[in-house]
């Protein structure tokens, strides 16, 4: 059980030094996209980052941003982008959890956020998702697109992640909140009040 009082107060946007904030590849056409995986799979390479990304990962994250949207907007989410952007809110730096490096990032205070336009996957949404599907992997949050009335609901009986991993037969999830943002507005206005 978690104390709600005890909750991060800011959702953490990362992104690597030099590049732009608050961009989803999924908002990109297949070449540009792929450029930006063959940019990160090269950082892989170099050990700048722990995971690489297989050809196929395009095609899955579309999927399962797909699916999220469809069960956000089932729950009466509020869109107006179809790829959201996505932030953590988190215990623990991902960074150091993920062994990334050159990466920095952005707080913007939860409060600042449009509840109706935010949702949660525990842990972030392609293991969510990809474990929901796996019944020698799926946990009962597994798949669940939460909405912020939802998230704060089930840490009343479940403990509040604070980093780490978290094994499920071979595979390893992060012990972190994935949060996706719906709509442009507060990060616009994060953006023109920098």
């Amino acid at each position: 059980m978690s104390d709600l009082n005890n909750f991060p107060e800011y959702l953490t946007h990362y992104y690597m030094e030099g590049d732009k904030p608050f961009r989803s590849i999924t908002d990109l056409g297949d070449e540009d996209a792929k450029q930006i995986l063959q940019k990160l799979n090269l950082r892989h390479d170099e050990g700048k980052t722990l995971g690489s990304f297989p050809d196929d990962y395009l095609d899955k994250r579309r999927v399962v941003e797909k699916e999220l949207y469809e069960k956000f907007i089932k729950k009466g989410g509020v869109t107006t982008r179809r790829h959201p952007y996505y932030l953590w809110w988190d215990g623990k730096t991902i960074p150091e959890q993920f062994e990334l490096k050159d990466y920095t990032s952005i707080k913007i205070k939860l409060s600042d956020f449009p509840k109706e336009s935010l949702s949660f996957t525990y842990p972030d949404s392609m293991g969510s998702i990809n474990a929901s599907k796996n019944p020698d992997l799926a946990k009962p949050y597994h798949g669940i697109v939460f909405t912020y009335d939802e998230i704060l609901e089930f840490f009343k009986t479940n403990e509040f992640p604070t980093g780490g991993w978290e094994k499920f037969g071979k595979v390893y999830f992060a012990k972190a909140i994935e949060v996706q943002l719906w709509t442009d507005k507060p990060i616009i206005d994060y953006l023109e009040n920098k």
